[in-house]
């Protein structure tokens, strides 16, 4: 099997070729991205003029830094060289991702990244409306107790009436009126909150119709500018409708009126000619106050309880740059990202596969042993010396006299 070094010989056009095509490509989106960065939408040159010039600058870079790292790193020895070798590519691929692969992925992922900035706005609209509309359900819990309050008061009036049930003098005197007209109040109170509850569905519904519209916008495929643009309208749009949804005040407003019903005087003169009678009629008018207290006083607290219920914050779109917007939304386009690193470290899959190919050339047998170059003048005394003692202790005497000099 060919050696690394005639192998990559035979094959440096396969690789200069390739990695020249994926430097260009990565150059590309580099443009893009920049442009992007810049704000540009290709109607300034010079902005189009430093796009171009720092895709070429980065492409130049990352070019260099490959041609050499494949050509150089899987030919270095293990241990320190090795380490050295890897320490000084990952320093230039730091540079490589910052210089080009995080503009790649604006570049890629910037529109989806916008894309996903828009649907973030429309989640937390949408949350808003949900609690404005819940906050007016709430004001619309008292309804019910409008009207029934109102026909016990109409029930009230009729008994005294027919019966004289509050006066003991049946009649449509002071008290018939007083306890008509706090029936009439009641009625005119939810009336109101009706009005009140119509005008904020028909805002509700309004809203639904915005949110439907920021959502198509956010879907379309225009470009990125143009959708922002459309998007930040509708969405101040939105935020209106929403703002005069929550400041309809139905529940404060009709615990105020409640209030003032349940503390009101009767002061109408009695209608009896006796003083008798118009005595009793006093007593009658104290007792219909003591009903009307029972029954607007807890529609009253009530509605002021509801009237406490937190008012929703609006929120507001804020136009972001795609920069921001990628780095914000990164975990929405994460393929993305892993496209825009792909693009300009690649080419490390070569350098390792390199590297593989030259550790299996040399088998373990196969290693070069120490040649002990690496020994100094001291080093090969002292073994000279160790040497010739242990030939000194082992010789025959034979041997030991031969080495004696005549």
């Amino acid at each position: 099997m060919e050696d690394l070094s005639e192998y990559m010989r035979k094959q440096v056009k396969y690789i200069d070729g390739p990695l020249v095509l994926m430097m260009v490509v990565t150059g590309l989106f580099t443009y893009l991205g920049v442009e992007s960065a810049l704000g540009s939408n290709g109607s300034d040159t010079m902005e189009r003029l430093s796009a171009a010039a720092f895709a070429l600058g980065s492409g130049t870079a990352g070019f260099a830094l490959w041609k050499h790292a494949l050509h150089l790193v899987p030919h270095l020895p293990g241990g320190k060289h090795l380490a050295k070798g890897l320490a000084a590519l990952l320093l230039g691929l730091m540079f490589i991702v910052f210089l080009s692969s995080c503009l790649n992925v604006v570049a890629i992922g910037g529109a989806n990244a916008q894309q996903a900035a828009m649907f973030a706005a429309v989640g937390q609209f949408e949350t808003t409306l949900g609690e404005s509309e819940a906050r007016l359900s709430k004001a619309a819990e008292v309804r019910a107790n409008l009207m029934t309050g109102a026909s016990d008061l109409e029930d009230w009036a009729q008994a005294e009436a027919t019966r004289g049930a509050l006066s003991g003098h049946p009649g449509r005197g002071t008290v018939y009126t007083a306890a008509m007209a706090a029936a009439a109040q009641m009625r005119t109170l939810r009336q109101t909150l009706d009005e009140g509850l119509a005008d904020g569905a028909a805002l509700a519904e309004r809203a639904r119709g915005h949110l439907q519209e920021m959502r198509a916008i956010a879907e379309s495929e225009t470009g990125v500018p143009e959708r922002l643009g459309r998007f930040a309208a509708e969405s101040d749009r939105m935020r209106s409708v929403l703002i005069s949804l929550n400041s309809l005040e139905l529940a404060g407003a009709l615990s105020r009126d409640l209030e003032r019903l349940a503390t009101a005087e009767t002061t109408m003169a009695p209608s009896a000619r006796s003083a008798s009678v118009a005595e009793a009629q006093a007593d009658a008018v104290l007792k219909l106050m003591e009903i009307t207290q029972a029954v607007a006083k807890p529609v009253a607290s009530r509605s002021a309880e509801l009237g406490r219920w937190p008012v929703p914050e609006v929120p507001k779109f804020h136009r972001i740059s795609t920069v921001e917007a990628v780095w914000v939304h990164g975990l929405s386009i994460l393929p993305l990202w892993a496209g825009g690193l792909a693009l300009d470290l690649m080419p490390l899959v070569l350098l390792l596969l390199f590297r593989i190919k030259r550790d299996s050339e040399i088998l373990p047998e196969a290693r070069p042993r120490d040649t002990g170059d690496h020994l100094t003048i001291g080093d090969v005394k002292r073994a000279q010396a160790a040497l010739d003692s242990f030939i000194g202790r082992h010789a025959t005497g034979k041997t030991t006299a031969s080495r004696k000099q005549p």
